[in-house]
């Protein structure tokens, strides 16, 4: 499993994109977890995530989509309830879509024209030809109509800020199952026809109980395969927390790192610059020296941070301080011969 994520977080709005990388990253998921669960040492490593806002202008070219270009595994597609979503969004998500997993978080619900369920449609009907799209929370409104919290339909809670500013959580009553019953049917549905887990499926079936452990693990998995796009609610920090953890577990979800370079000799270290100063390595080792880029001009690399004890990176996703000279445009391939990235076309 590799140890880091770069997620991509697109909106044709700047200020969104912003808004949520920033809350993202203040929220910091990083993970720390067994190497192997059967060992009795105490060892452990560290998951780290690094959110990149992006808009639809700054991918190019464009029909490469959003992960290929920023070296990304995960994409946030942020959702504006009370504005939508633009046809160059929608395109470049779509174009995404061909090979990696999305999330979509709905902002703007305070707004007075906004609606949870209308954008939740909207996400449906634009990308849903081939996956299902479907909500894991539904919004929680107060008097004044504000998002106040969020049903958590996998854990079967609600969440919402209390007067001290914090998140609570407490267990449904019974007229909240009746609130959710079609929309918790709609997201069962969609999980058992993706899994790959034939007890799920069958409880799922005849109606029986399924924990929400069991549920989330499905979640992920069919997130991760592309064949579902889980949608949230988001406001400040409802429903925060559930978005950097999904984000992340899809993130670093995988056994083997998906790379752009199927095709090219594995002893090649090639990477793909990213904002601030960072590189996604794909494959091959990088260590301080004279590279090329996309366009075959020369660059100067200068490993900042040590990895892995020594001078130089590894395989497997790794997201890692660089110092390039001159400073490698974002989308832009770095490596010892000049390769381009493959279009979706040409990917196995």
């Amino acid at each position: 499993m590799q140890e880091q994520a770069s997620i991509a977080v697109l909106s044709p709005h700047p200020e969104s994109a912003e808004e949520v990388s920033r809350a993202l990253t203040a929220f910091n998921p990083t993970r720390i977890s067994l190497l192997d669960p059967r060992a009795k040492s105490e060892s452990s490593r560290v998951t780290s995530h690094i959110y990149i806002p992006v808009q639809p202008a700054e991918f190019s070219p464009t029909e490469l989509g959003a992960y290929i270009c920023w070296g990304a595994n995960c994409l946030i597609l942020v959702v504006d309830s009370s504005q939508g979503i633009d046809t160059p969004t929608i395109n470049l998500a779509i174009e995404a879509l061909n090979n990696h997993p999305m999330i979509i978080a709905i902002t703007g619900l305070d707004h007075e024209h906004s609606s949870f369920d209308e954008s939740l449609a909207v996400c449906q009907r634009v990308f849903g030809a081939d996956r299902a799209v479907v909500a894991t929370s539904l919004p929680v409104l107060n008097d004044l109509e504000s998002v106040q919290g969020i049903l958590n339909m996998l854990t079967e809670s609600i969440q919402w800020v209390n007067t001290d500013g914090n998140m609570e959580e407490h267990d449904l009553d019974l007229e909240h199952y009746q609130f959710i019953e079609a929309r918790f049917d709609e997201l069962i549905n969609a999980l058992a026809v993706s899994t790959t887990n034939e007890t799920f499926a069958q409880d799922a079936i005849n109606g029986d109980s399924v924990d929400a452990e069991t549920l989330y693990t499905e979640l992920v998995a069919a997130t991760i395969r592309c064949e579902l796009i889980p949608v949230l609610p988001l406001s400040e920090i409802v429903g925060l927390a559930e978005l950097a953890n999904l984000s992340s577990d899809v993130g670093v979800g995988g056994n083997d790192t998906w790379s752009p370079f199927s095709h090219c000799d594995p002893s090649v270290g090639i990477g793909t610059v990213l904002a601030n100063g960072l590189v996604r390595v794909w494959q091959g080792a990088f260590s301080s020296g004279k590279y090329l880029m996309v366009d075959h001009t020369q660059a100067e690399v200068n490993i900042a941070v040590a990895t892995h004890g020594g001078s130089e990176a590894f395989p497997g996703g790794q997201v890692i301080p660089m110092l390039i000279s001159p400073e490698g445009t974002p989308g832009a391939t770095i490596s010892a011969t000049g390769l381009a990235l493959n279009t979706s076309k040409e990917l196995d």
